[in-house]
């Protein structure tokens, strides 16, 4: 399960927080953290609406109410339908909190706690926020990422992994990867766990030196995803014009695996192919390639055909890169159409499989160098 009220307890800033009220809402999920202080300042306006998101632990000197304590209990019963878990106050313009707050907090359960001496509030926030950080990174490791690429993980692990996580998985999930030379992993996963509005649909974790960006949506159709995943990027200052990253397909909540093995796999087929592929539907053979590329019938393949190709094999890479267009081929080679056509005759004799058409040969070497490039 993801970090609770109760688990915050257990951390060095916590330690002297004293708790007053809500004791039966210690379950309660944390997801974020945040200050309190201005937000209900009548001459301020604020869109209280959406100021507080929801699952956050906040804290407060209660600076708002200084001049009018009867401004504490709306303060309360607001910040509890916004669903917020928990609440921490500093005594400094507060010694105690009326009567009918501490009543009104126990009877939804909301956890309700005082501090005194001089710990920052960031620090506070740090803790807590480095708390959600560790515990996602134990529900969803780079090991546990592994073994669900490489499909190890039972549906009853999947959905423990599922569940574990800070991320409200709506209905529907996909996943995009994310890795490139100067690539600021650290930055970024700092930047995603202290801006508000993200992590209802988002959700950031490490993988081989690159980053998951998890979406999550009511809704099924790609499109919906993207502009979830825009939007991330824009405020994690992700170039969206990274030729890095590389999508899954939109998965239900269920097939929680699939959207790390699409999204990784379409980053494999783009390294492995130098082609820029965008998304997993893109990737054509590489689909079962990858999965498959260390079979040892697969690599024989490879290798009875790789091996016999002698002075023409940049001309039958050339020719796989280009789709199986001979004149793209003979402008990247510096030759004539004719030129390109009699050398694929020629790998077809070196193959011993003259009757090939243009295509199956197409197939074949796509087949032989995707192995090849993937086991590299």
């Amino acid at each position: 399960m993801a970090i609770t009220v109760k688990d915050l307890r257990s951390l060095p800033s916590a330690s002297q927080f004293r708790q007053i009220a809500g004791w039966s809402g210690m379950d309660r999920v944390v997801t974020s953290a945040g200050i309190i202080d201005y937000e209900f300042v009548p001459q301020i306006d604020y869109d209280l609406e959406t100021a507080f998101e929801p699952e956050s632990f906040l804290i407060s000197s209660l600076l708002f109410a200084k001049d009018d304590p009867s401004l504490l209990l709306p303060a309360f019963q607001l910040l509890n339908e916004s669903r917020v878990a928990g609440i921490a106050y500093k005594k400094i313009i507060f010694d105690e909190l009326p009567e009918e707050v501490i009543q009104y907090a126990d009877s939804v359960g909301l956890p309700l706690f005082c501090f005194e001496g001089s710990t920052w509030f960031e620090h506070i926030i740090f803790e807590i926020m480095a708390a959600v950080e560790t515990d996602d990174e134990r529900h969803l490791s780079e090991k546990r990422i592994d073994a669900m690429i490489r499909g190890e993980l039972s549906k009853g692990e999947i959905g423990l992994t599922r569940s574990g996580i800070s991320l409200k998985v709506a209905p529907y999930i996909s996943a995009t990867y994310i890795k490139e030379n100067g690539l600021d992993t650290a930055r970024i996963l700092r930047s995603f766990y202290i801006t508000k509005g993200l992590k209802d649909n988002i959700l950031v974790s490490r993988y081989d030196g690159g980053l998951f960006l998890l979406a999550t949506s009511p809704k099924s159709d790609l499109l919906t995803h993207r502009r979830i995943l825009a939007d991330a990027m824009e405020l994690l200052s992700i170039p969206a014009d990274n030729p890095g990253f590389s999508t899954s397909e939109v998965h239900p909540r269920d097939e929680f695996d699939l959207i790390f093995r699409e999204g990784y796999y379409t980053w494999c087929a783009s390294k492995t192919s130098e082609v820029r592929y965008r998304s997993y539907n893109d990737i054509g053979i590489f689909q079962f390639l990858i999965p498959l590329s260390h079979d040892p019938n697969l690599q024989t393949f490879s290798r009875h055909r790789l091996d016999r190709l002698d002075e023409y094999q940049d001309t039958a890479l050339s020719y796989i890169k280009n789709g199986g267009d001979i004149s793209a081929c003979a402008a990247e080679l510096h030759c004539h159409p004719n030129t390109i056509r009699y050398r694929l005759a020629r790998i077809k004799e070196l193959l011993e499989t003259p009757n090939l058409s243009d295509h199956e040969l197409y197939r074949d070497l796509s087949i032989a160098f995707g192995v090849y490039l993937l086991n590299q």
